[in-house]
């Protein structure tokens, strides 16, 4: 079951401003310092804090505020036995408290760790009679969900839903899990009495739709709708983006239709680019609608908000656009079709070691999140390679004289060859060449195979021309920024030949490409761009799965092994532990234009 605490910081504020507003700062003091402990996840000092306290001055009404910290405080550490305790006591002091309904969430949390699911059931229905927020409500939803799919026998689920003591908010999920678990017994009388009654019970019910695809099957016809929830932004700053995902998967649903295959259902809603609103989206499509299967968030920061909700849950994310490094490692379930900065890295790294033959490297990157993601992939990737980055060196976006950073490099460069002299030398042979360490340094072109620079395009052509004012002979390797017209026009004799990782290209020429291309205009009358392909490619990888078996299971296994695929957006090939898309154009740069080696 779910632990969250998720009330603790907006509630926290207010409540120290209301203690310390009584008589006597030493409550508010003691909650303060309470919500700092459980901020810096030291639940066991939060706890020790509120318990000396009270236990020092009996039954004080302060305690109105300062046990809700408590429970939660005492639910991280799962001290659960303490938790139901904690929650009994409250309940008969302060019977009207407005964080009542959440105590009781919170033990029925705890009832269901120690295995006593009447109870946990018993404690979530007073948590709804109680009156709780939509979002409260989401989650003791899921948490029904998962005791019903994960705790109660079949049997405990049949005997729940005749109950007349739980609340109609519980025995609504109870109820939909007692007709699944008739469908999967093959008892076709018994689920179709029992959704009848559903019906009338529930008429606006979220498990309407799911209830008549169970009996659907019972009754052995074709599932008539598999349903993927979409997330995209079509209103707001990255609209475009939006629509260009959402028109490139439309034109994907439409090239895939079949007889053989079950119909594939958009459900399309709006995130208008913004966190709160991507995660309301999610918690209702799963909650309300049942999905099991979403496309998007097309924004990394959305997505990740959508990665944290569904972890440990059994539904499938793929996001076409997504970029930013870790949000596969938020869930497991969650899938990333575009190439991160860390897989550019690796790409690079890749191709230099394997096809030029580079195991020494030196890199110049900058101080951001993108440098630090792309860096990550690339020296993961040497060392896995047996190779070795001799020299690394950082600056700040918008620096445009590299001088500090190139003196530091030609030195490393130096103190790692005078290394390898003394090495095959003896250490008179390094000695002697310490001596000539200034001339060496200021008159001595310094080699190196390959200088990795993950730019963008104008610090790419500084950083080109100041390694050869340098005196610097290596081969230059670039990332994505250097994929401009404009890295050619002003980089000139400098960046011939440099070659680079991007995720920037199509897969122009194509058959996939030409067969993207006429569904998309098919249905757009207008010109795709590499959005709209990376959102072919994953529809195109989903509804595949989809195909083959649409257990939520059998399609992270399905996505999980995908190798190669040829899509309009170019070679996908999904990491089978990470979930992300491991596949890089390398290009190099000619006179006059970029040419792709791979």
């Amino acid at each position: 079951m779910r632990r969250c605490g998720y009330f603790a910081g907006m509630l926290f504020c207010a409540l120290a401003a209301a203690l310390c507003a009584q008589p006597g700062a030493d409550p508010g003091a003691v909650l303060v310092s309470a919500q700092r402990q459980y901020r810096a996840g030291d639940n066991d000092g939060a706890a020790r804090t509120i318990q000396a306290w009270i236990n020092a001055h009996g039954k004080d009404t302060a305690d109105l505020y300062l046990m809700p910290l408590l429970m939660e405080a005492s639910l991280r550490k799962s001290d659960n036995g303490y938790a139901r305790r904690l929650c009994k006591v409250y309940a008969a002091r302060f019977p009207a408290s407005p964080f009542l309904p959440r105590f009781w969430y919170l033990d029925g949390i705890a009832a269901a760790r120690e295995r006593a699911y009447g109870e946990a059931l018993a404690s979530f229905s007073r948590a709804e009679a109680g009156g709780v927020s939509p979002a409260l409500d989401s989650l003791l939803v899921m948490n029904l969900r998962m005791l019903c799919e994960r705790g109660l026998a079949r049997e405990e689920v049949a005997a729940l839903s005749r109950s007349t003591e739980l609340h109609p908010r519980v025995l609504e999920v109870i109820r939909y899990y007692d007709i699944a678990g008739a469908v999967q017994q093959g008892a076709a009388v018994e689920a179709g009495q029992n959704a009848e009654q559903f019906k009338r019970a529930y008429p606006r019910s979220p498990f309407l739709a799911a209830v008549n695809d169970l009996l659907a099957r019972l009754r052995g016809e074709k599932k008539n709708v598999v349903r993927i929830g979409v997330l995209a932004p079509l209103s707001g700053y990255d609209a475009e983006v939006g629509r260009q995902m959402v028109a490139g998967l439309q034109a994907a649903v439409d090239h895939a239709a079949a007889p053989d295959r079950p119909e594939i259902k958009l459900v399309i809603e709006d995130t208008r680019g913004s966190i709160i609103e991507t995660a309301r989206k999610t918690l209702e499509f799963v909650d309300k609608f049942g999905i099991k299967f979403f496309i998007g968030p097309a924004l990394s920061h959305d997505a990740a908000a959508s990665a944290c909700l569904l972890r440990d849950r059994d539904v499938i994310v793929v996001s076409p656009t997504a970029t930013e490094d870790g949000i596969t490692e938020l869930d497991r379930n969650f899938f990333q079709v575009n190439v991160t900065p860390r897989a550019l890295g690796a790409s690079i790294a890749r191709y230099a070691a394997e096809n030029l033959t580079i195991k020494e490297f030196a890199l110049l990157a900058p101080l951001s999140d993108y440098g630090a993601a792309i860096t990550r992939g690339f020296r993961d990737q040497v060392r896995a390679s047996g190779g070795a980055i001799v020299a690394e060196e950082f600056y700040e976006e918008g620096t445009r004289d590299f001088r500090t950073q190139f003196e530091s490099v030609r030195k490393k460069l130096a103190r790692f060859r005078y290394e390898k002299m003394a090495g095959a030398a003896g250490t008179a042979g390094l000695g002697r060449s310490r001596k000539a360490d200034s001339l060496f340094l200021a008159d001595s072109a310094m080699d190196i195979g390959g200088f990795f620079a993950p730019a963008e395009s104008d610090e790419a052509v500084m950083i080109a021309a100041q390694a050869y004012f340098h005196k610097i002979r290596t081969q230059l390797l670039g990332s994505a920024g250097w994929h401009q017209q404009k890295t050619i026009t002003d980089g000139k004799r400098y960046v011939t030949n440099a070659i680079f990782s991007t995720n920037l290209l199509v897969a122009a020429g194509t058959p996939e490409y030409e067969q993207f291309v006429k569904a998309y205009h098919g249905r757009t009358k207008s010109e795709p761009d590499r959005v709209a392909a990376l959102g072919y490619d994953a529809a195109q990888l989903l509804i595949g799965a989809l195909a083959k078996n649409d257990d939520p299971g059998a399609v992270r296994e399905a996505l999980s092994s995908v190798k190669s695929f040829s899509g309009a957006s170019g070679r996908i090939t999904i990491d089978p532990e990470l979930h992300f898309n491991t596949e890089a154009a390398i290009m190099r740069i000619s006179e006059n234009q970029f040419i792709r080696l791979r």
